[in-house]
């Protein structure tokens, strides 16, 4: 069969009188909209001519593989399936390729290889490692004299202070005054100085890995973490949900904080895959 039926519905309005007739078209000529605005009064037979229409689509498609063996649409099929999966599989590929900013990273690895730069980035790292030299000379003479052994016999402790003594006149000596390097020591007046030093002398013997033998270095660890938690705007209805750790430094602070974030982010959030 080559044509369709078509449904073709006419009502005169005002009046009782309806007709519909069947008007069979050529395939050629066949278009099926991709919407259909369907009427109250006419879906039924709208509905009717859609049927014949996809009936005469299908017999159209059985007429066409006739031509094709059960063995060639096999074949067809699991090559199709094969190359949609392959498809499937580099998109996803690209995809984590661009999250993970390694395509970044892979131009600006080629940008650092051109001979322009590569050899503007190795002058550059000529001069930083002269300077360093330079600097670490002055204090050579000083490292050199280290004691890299203990001693056979304990040193009195008058030669332990002398030794000490010598030490700290390496060093550079701050002041509230003198105070020019940011994060190195945090120093307000002179009173506070010796505040700190009495302080300190009295736990300088003290584990803070031991709390039920020292439990006031666990209080005082606990105050500065709610103190820490304030400052940064918790409330009392926090108290319980909060908690923290002194850390031996900065740095160790910030990759604590980082990794807690990790880990929460992974477990409530369930962000697999970090960009940090």
């Amino acid at each position: 069969m080559n044509s369709a039926p078509i449904f073709i519905y006419n009502q005169v309005r005002g009046r009782k009188r309806t007709s519909f007739s069947i008007v069979y078209l050529p395939f050629k000529t066949l278009k099926i909209e991709s919407s259909l605005f369907v009427d109250r009064d006419i879906s039924f037979y709208n509905m009717l001519s859609i049927q014949w229409q996809l009936k005469e689509i299908i017999q159209l498609w059985h007429l066409s593989l006739q031509n094709y063996s059960l063995t060639d649409i096999l074949i067809f099929c699991g090559v199709f399936i094969l190359f949609s999966s392959f498809v499937l599989h580099q998109s996803v590929q690209f995809a984590d390729f661009l999250r993970h900013e390694r395509l970044k990273s892979t131009l600006f690895r080629s940008f650092r290889r051109m001979p322009v730069v590569a050899f503007f980035i190795s002058k550059e790292k000529q001069k930083l490692l002269s300077q360093l030299e330079k600097d670490i000379s002055s204090s050579r003479s000083f490292m050199l004299k280290k004691n890299e052994e203990l001693p056979k016999i304990g040193w009195p402790i008058a030669k332990v202070l002398r030794e000490a003594t010598a030490l700290k006149k390496k060093d550079t000596v701050l002041t509230e005054t003198t105070n020019k390097m940011s994060g190195t020591v945090y120093i307000a007046d002179s009173a506070h100085f010796e505040m700190c030093n009495i302080v300190y002398a009295q736990f300088a013997h003290a584990n803070p890995l031991h709390s039920e033998a020292f439990p006031s270095v666990c209080r005082m660890e606990a105050e500065v973490v709610s103190m820490t938690a304030k400052l940064l705007g918790a409330g009392s209805w926090d108290k319980n949900s909060i908690c923290g750790s002194i850390t031996s430094g900065g740095t160790e602070s910030i990759l604590t904080a980082v990794r807690v974030s990790r880990d929460y982010m992974q477990k409530r959030r369930k962000i697999l895959l970090p960009e940090m």
